[in-house]
């Protein structure tokens, strides 16, 4: 039974993983282009005050939604 759900996991990460190298950038610059539309050029602090560090979630969240579309 393990091999068999090792099996299937291998396949599942196999079949995204392509899509997902060459689309990733795509998602990125339509994440960042959103970004910069909505902050303005004041939209990425240079030091990691609290609020960069609160935002870090939104820097991996962001660019995946706007990834997921392009793969499936």
């Amino acid at each position: 039974m393990a091999e068999e759900r090792w099996a299937r996991a291998s396949s599942t990460i196999n079949r995204f993983s392509l899509p997902l190298f060459l689309f990733h950038s795509t998602g990125m610059a339509a994440w960042l282009a959103v970004r910069y539309l909505v902050a303005g050029e004041n939209n990425e602090a240079t030091a990691p005050t609290a609020g960069w560090w609160l935002t870090r979630p939104l820097a991996v969240i962001g660019p995946l939604l706007f990834t997921l579309p392009a793969t499936t």
